[in-house]
């Protein structure tokens, strides 16, 4: 039995370990997800050590996704010291932001220039009319980006998160069948401050489908 006082130490080292069972049950128990008595958050923790699905569950719960540690550093700017790219993008998703400086004066950029993490750079500076979705398939790891200045979804298979590609596969918004991930990823373009209208992006015939709230 885990004492009351240790919870939140616990969290961060389940968070750190990639135990996502643990860190689930902790925060049951009462764990704060925004607890930095270990020195970082879990969120920051978990992103440090390339752990995307306790990043993401950390998110979900409410994590603050811009949190900072004792020496000012985000959860990006962790995951891109360390190339966990699945991590960069789970955080991006999420609407990390990418200018804060640490106290040494470090953005997540320039972490990732400094340690020739090329995939975190690409990924750091990416268009801001993209949005990437990631996830893994058996041992490949699959990527849907959609590409709002086109208006076309680019699918990418790589060995892994940050390896050379091996397949690609473009189309235009108006042939993708899955409408309802173009409606997520619409949302989440919208999100980032995107500009381009539904008229533009859906059919009409989409946006009457389009779930409303209420009556």
């Amino acid at each position: 039995m885990v004492k009351p006082f240790s919870l939140d130490d616990e969290l961060s080292k389940a968070c750190k370990n990639g135990n996502l069972a643990m860190a689930q049950e902790l925060v049951r128990q009462g764990a704060d997800i925004s607890s930095s008595h270990s020195g970082s958050p879990p969120l920051f923790r978990a992103a440090h050590s390339g752990h995307a699905e306790v990043v993401r569950w950390l998110l979900k719960k409410g994590a603050d996704v811009n949190g900072r540690n004792s020496v000012g550093s985000t959860a990006l700017m962790g995951a891109a010291e360390q190339g966990k790219l699945d991590c960069v993008e789970a955080l991006l998703e999420a609407g990390a932001d990418k200018t804060p400086k640490n106290e040494h004066g470090l953005t997540a950029r320039d972490y990732a220039v400094r340690n020739n993490r090329g995939s975190i750079l690409a990924t750091l500076d990416r268009n801001p009319d993209e949005v990437v979705f990631s996830w893994r398939v058996n041992d490949r790891t699959l990527q849907e980006v959609f590409n709002f200045a086109h208006k076309e979804r680019v699918t990418l298979i790589r060995k892994s998160a940050d390896g050379p590609v091996e397949a690609v596969t473009r189309e235009s918004f108006s042939e993708i069948t899955d409408r309802a991930k173009l409606r997520e990823a619409f949302e989440k373009y919208r999100s980032k401050g995107g500009t381009r209208t539904e008229e533009e992006v859906f059919s009409s015939g989409d946006i009457l489908r389009k779930p409303r709230l209420g009556r």
